[in-house]
């Protein structure tokens, strides 16, 4: 074979274009490595992070727990003597020089949540006359337990400030409860998690408590906040609260591709820390290593496009020749055969089929076009939507789909078919859903949301079949029906048939049906409580004032319990004045407590009704799945349903808990 003709060849080009595609893999591989670089840069720096998250939240534990030392070695040193004067009580507060520079005030309450005295830092000793029983910190430590307080603005100083209490314990009981305040804008609880905070332009730090309020920050502005109102943690906090998992002293990474977010709860769990900085500020010393690579980069790629150029304008010019007169292809000014490039190479053979596959497509668009014509003229007069997609883009939509989604033909013609659809999961739903009805050889029909132009969601009946079963490239046809009437609907049937029609709770077969779940899911749906609720005092409340007041205060005692448990767990009207709660994933320990808290909210509920305050208690039965060897859901049942009566019983108004083989009052 001639050499000229060697060199002449389209594989001889091909072979030279590749050598110039080596060279620019050479700077591909260039920025490949800095890439990896950063990827590893940024690894490092989010363990670095995290570890600075976790001895932050491990110093502000050991400073809460030095505060918490100070309380109660105070608190077991106060005798009955002592609490039962004002001037004892003084002298007390006086002989604690070192518990009064610890906090702003220092104060003592009576079981009642009245303050017996008051210590502040420039107020001296007094009695205000100031009752904090409605105060949740108090409430836990009236029941003999350690508490802290959410940020609050003191009734004494107006001061944003958190509160520590303890139980004053004499005999085995608590007699009243000792406490302090300190400032979160100024003092020694957060100081130098401050100094970090104000420290470094590049980095953010705020600690929070568990339910996202800003506790530190350093704008003064969002304290109290939640965590979203900080736009720098507010996609982390989501991220956190979506995962449902607890936050441990381990912490956990939430970096994102802009922002390496960290937080690390205290190992009490009482507040965690949150870490950011960003993306850029990590990777700003590679900033001017990597302008110098790309630099260099460009400069050898303008070089060798350069040297390419030339190659390509020598060596190709046939296959210019050949690309101007293929974008011709259909010019009716030419003839078929007119300027194509000759050769018996490579190009002059490409040229010749180029002409064959002209001259055939020119046929083959005018039978299309006819066809095009027919088929939109049906689906212009079709009284439901009629779609031709092909690689799940629209290629035609009828006059009835386009009203229905109220868009333009233009906002559809091209576009991706997943654009329509309310979400894209439903979207990854319905692909393999359509590919199994045709593969059985059968069309598709089922039921989608869709989005009209103005995002409001349209329920769709879609039938679907391909234009050729052997050939998943020939497309698919369409049908759509609106059936959004049918399924609002239907969806109120459906609601209607679960709810209670009076306080829009759960109703006893939906609760008994999810119940019988969980206990059929053991030993993997452990721990689960179930509390059954039967109000006291009701029944005088309906024969004194009539049903409608016996249904208003139905209603408020539902809204009083909703409020108090978690917004997963499923509270149910059981019928008459009696309610369920069925607390999945939560300790027996938990469930006692929230149960209490729920006796507290529903004897505290005051219904004005005629000039009157109307007003119940609730006896609240409390089983815990793993307490007793229950053998059905019905056992569990009848297990709580006695512990509500034995409740009842005992005085009303109270909490029992089944335990194994007897009962205990938890609290009345």
């Amino acid at each position: 074979m001639p050499i000229s003709r060697v060199i002449g060849s389209l594989k001889a080009k091909l072979v030279l274009g590749g050598v110039a595609a080596l060279v620019l893999g050479i700077a591909l591989t260039t920025g490949a490595l800095l890439v990896e670089l950063e990827r590893r840069l940024l690894v490092e720096r989010r363990q670095a992070e995290l570890g600075h998250a976790q001895l932050q939240a491990a110093q502000l534990e050991e400073r809460l727990a030095g505060y918490h030392r100070a309380l109660a070695a105070v608190a077991r040193g106060i005798g009955a003597d002592q609490l039962a004067s004002q001037a004892a009580l003084n002298a007390l507060l006086e002989s604690k020089p070192v518990l009064r520079d610890m906090f702003e005030s220092v104060f003592i309450a009576d079981l009642q949540g009245e303050l017996l005295v008051v210590h502040e830092e420039r107020g001296g000793y007094r009695r205000p006359g100031v009752r904090i029983a409605d105060r949740t910190y108090f409430q836990r430590a009236a029941l003999g337990k350690y508490a802290i307080s959410e940020p609050i603005v003191g009734r004494i100083s107006g001061q944003l400030l958190v509160l520590l209490a303890q139980p004053i314990v004499l005999g085995g009981r608590v007699v009243a409860v000792l406490g302090g305040s300190l400032p979160l804008t100024s003092g020694e609880l957060l100081n130098g998690i401050a100094d970090v905070v104000h420290g470094d332009a590049d980095q953010l730090v705020v600690v929070s408590d568990t339910s996202g309020r800003i506790l530190a920050h350093p704008d003064a502005r969002l304290l109290t906040a939640s965590v979203e109102k900080e736009p720098r943690l507010a996609a982390a906090m989501r991220r956190l609260v979506a995962d449902g998992a607890p936050l441990g002293p381990q912490g956990a990474d939430l970096s994102s591709d802009d922002h390496l977010v960290t937080v690390a709860a205290l190992p009490s769990g009482e507040w965690w820390v949150w870490r950011h900085r960003s993306r850029e500020a990590v990777l700003a010393p590679l900033a001017a290593g990597r302008r110098d690579a790309l630099i260099g980069a460009a400069l050898l790629v303008v070089v060798l496009s350069a040297v390419l150029t030339l190659v390509q304008s020598r060596l190709l010019q046939p296959l210019a020749q050949l690309h101007r007169r293929a974008q011709r292809l259909f010019d009716s000014t030419l003839r078929a055969d007119e300027d194509w490039p000759g050769g018996s190479d490579e190009i002059g053979r490409l040229a010749a089929v180029l002409r064959q596959v002209g001259s055939e497509r020119l046929e083959q668009e005018a039978t299309q076009r006819d066809l095009v014509q027919r088929m939109e003229a049906v689906m212009t007069a079709a009284p439901v939507g009629i779609l031709f997609t092909r690689a799940q883009r629209f290629e035609l939509v009828s006059d009835e789909f386009c009203r229905m989604l109220q868009r333009d033909r233009s906002e559809l013609i091209g576009q991706l078919t997943e654009r329509v659809f309310a979400s894209a999961e439903d979207y990854r739903q319905l692909g393999p859903a359509v590919g199994q009805a045709f593969s059985a050889g059968r069309p598709y029909d089922g039921e989608w949301a869709m989005r009209r132009a103005d995002t409001t969601q349209v329920w769709t009946r879609l039938r679907g079949l391909p234009v050729n079963p052997q050939d998943a490239g020939a497309g698919t046809v369409w049908t759509v029906q609106d059936i959004t009437q049918d399924m609002v609907a239907r969806q109120a049937l459906e609601w209607a048939a679960a709810h209670d029609p009076l306080t829009g709770l759960a109703n006893r077969k939906t609760f008994d049906e999810r119940l019988a779940q969980v206990f059929a899911a053991q030993p993997q749906s452990q721990p689960a409580v179930l509390l059954l609720l039967d109000l006291d005092s009701f029944k005088p409340i309906n024969d004194a004032f009539g049903h409608a007041a016996g249904d208003a205060v139905l209603c408020a005692v539902a809204q009083a319990i909703a409020g108090q448990v978690r917004a997963g767990d499923l509270v149910a009207r059981r019928g008459g004045d009696e309610f369920g709660v069925l607390l999945e994933r939560c300790p027996g320990e938990v469930a006692q407590r929230v149960a209490e808290t729920v006796r507290v909210a529903v004897a505290g509920l005051q219904m004005p009704w005629q000039g009157q305050l109307l007003q119940v208690g609730v006896s609240v039965g409390v089983a815990a799945l793993e307490d007793l060897p229950f053998t059905s859901a019905a056992d569990w049942i009848a297990a709580a349903d006695r512990a509500s009566y034995d409740a009842k019983a005992a005085g009303r108004n109270r909490v029992h808990r089944v335990e194994t083989q007897r009962l205990k009052v938890v609290h009345g």
